[in-house]
């Protein structure tokens, strides 16, 4: 319901998975900026992006048009969000972003890969045949400490329905979570 495009998804190329991102103005520049950078030198000619922003400003959202506009390789579809501010916001951002993925799987054909804001590409990024016959796939790495082992950091989902079902089972808990006052931060 307060999933608003600026920019739809152009270019549906199965072949291609689209890159999820969520992330504030302050994670922008902190940190997304520099996964959007690493999926341009690593992934330029393999992946789509699409950028989901929280309480965007018009200098976030002309940031965001002037790379979209230098990158049309990426084909980076644009949304947003207005979150009113909690003393929990990070829960809202957290749980949100699933809500946002599962209105932009309901957009696209292609695989969805939803990635931390904070994370990087480091190489091509490859699917080999076994998991590519997967649903969904929930990567995490075991060095991380211990209270951040949700493994959330790091999902693929395929073009299926049960993608489909599961992110919708998933938004709607977590819309009825929030909406009932359960946000807090662990």
């Amino acid at each position: 319901e307060n999933f608003i495009w600026l920019k739809k998804p152009q270019n549906n190329n199965l072949s291609l998975s689209r890159v999820f991102i969520a992330f504030d103005k302050q994670y922008y520049l902190k940190h997304a900026l520099s996964l959007i950078k690493s999926i341009l030198f690593t992934n330029k000619n393999n992946l789509l992006l699409h950028l989901h922003l929280y309480n965007p400003d018009n200098e976030l959202i002309s940031a965001i048009e002037t790379i979209s506009k230098n990158y049309p390789d990426l084909d980076i579809s644009t949304s947003y969000e207005i979150i009113k501010y909690s003393n929990n916001i990070k829960t809202y951002y957290a749980s949100r972003r699933f809500v946002a993925l599962y209105f932009l799987r309901k957009e696209i054909q292609n695989n969805l890969i939803s990635i931390d804001a904070d994370a990087l590409f480091f190489a091509k990024w490859q699917i080999t045949q076994k998991l590519n016959k997967k649903d969904i796939i929930s990567i995490y790495p075991n060095d991380i400490p211990l209270w951040e082992k949700i493994p959330a950091a790091f999902l693929y989902f395929s073009k299926t329905d049960i993608s489909l079902k599961l992110l919708i089972k998933i938004a709607k808990l977590l819309e009825a979570n929030l909406s009932s006052g359960n946000n807090l931060w662990f």
